[in-house]
């Protein structure tokens, strides 16, 4: 996302993951991984330094102009998925809050502990990496260390933050099924969310998730382990179909049917999707689930 800002000018929002590539260099092997990504209608403006003149065009035609062979493979992906109806997608992002102080140094109420230094380094880092698929709406629990996670990213783009009570560890204890609710309400939305909770609240969450999957995909889900890391996520992508239910991008598609109705009640202006070069097509906007690869350390 950093090298489009700064080599063309462009403002992205992550898609769909795409396959990487690999080729030799000096030290070993580079891996680049490419993602679908969209855009408002803006033009780009090359650095003159990495990108001399970038270029809109037809797949045939950005075929034709790849000099390397192994950069055909994400541009055949990302062709794929436009034809299945897989780039009409939209992003959920289920997120733990950040490191807290420790229970055993803390006197006060519960709900008012908070970040520990590491972990106001880590809401920091949760903010560069929700721009990537810019979330306009947040639940999260109302205990200090939860806001205090999204704090960052909500000052900086302002999304709409909800504060539910049931995302709490207290209350999701006593009333497990009021988070499932919450979690419901977040699919019927069909918009991009991020929900902001605790690690014992994380197996309730993914039961409800999982309601909505085929097989498969509930089995993919990590439900022997569940509790991530102090502000980790995890990821997937996913289209939502009618009826509710999750697909995962990379499988067999939905039924006609199916296909015909995504995401109508969310469709936006259109945006171009590319895998990093120039490839025009059009869709609405993308969603996820996501594994961000940052630690306790800057």
């Amino acid at each position: 996302m950093r090298e489009v800002s700064e080599e063309v000018g462009l403002a992205i929002t992550l898609g769909i993951p795409l396959p990487s590539i690999r080729y030799a260099v000096k030290p070993g092997c580079k891996e680049v991984h490419y993602w679908a990504a969209a855009v408002d209608d803006l033009p780009a403006l090359p650095d003159g330094k990495e990108v001399d003149v970038a270029l809109w065009c037809s797949p045939s035609k950005a075929r034709d102009l790849l000099s390397n062979p192994s950069d055909l493979e994400p541009l055949e992906a990302l062709v794929a998925a436009y034809e299945g109806s897989r780039l009409s997608t939209w992003p959920l992002l289920i997120i733990r809050h950040a490191k807290a102080k420790p229970r055993s140094s803390w006197t006060r109420a519960e709900g008012e502990r908070p970040l520990a230094a590491t972990g106001k380094r880590q809401a920091l880092y949760l903010q560069r990496l929700l721009m990537a698929w810019h979330p306009g709406r947040i639940y999260t629990s109302d205990w200090l260390r939860c806001i205090s996670t999204i704090s960052p990213y909500a000052q900086a783009t302002k999304p709409k933050v909800k504060v539910v009570q049931w995302l709490t560890e207290a209350d999701h204890k006593r009333h497990p099924a009021k988070v499932t609710a919450v979690v419901e309400k977040m699919l019927a939305r069909s918009s991009a969310t991020a929900m902001c909770t605790h690690r014992p609240v994380l197996p309730t969450v993914l039961k409800a998730l999982a309601g909505h999957m085929p097989s498969a995909m509930r089995q993919s889900l990590p439900f022997l382990d569940p509790h991530l890391s102090p502000a980790r996520s995890s990821l997937r992508t996913f289209l939502w179909t009618s009826p509710a239910q999750l697909w995962p991008w990379s499988s067999t598609s939905p039924t006609k049917t199916d296909k015909s109705s995504l995401n109508k009640p969310g469709l936006m202006r259109q945006r171009r999707q590319f895998p990093e070069r120039g490839t025009r097509t059009h869709s609405s906007p993308p969603v996820t689930w996501l594994q961000p690869p940052y630690g306790d350390k800057p």
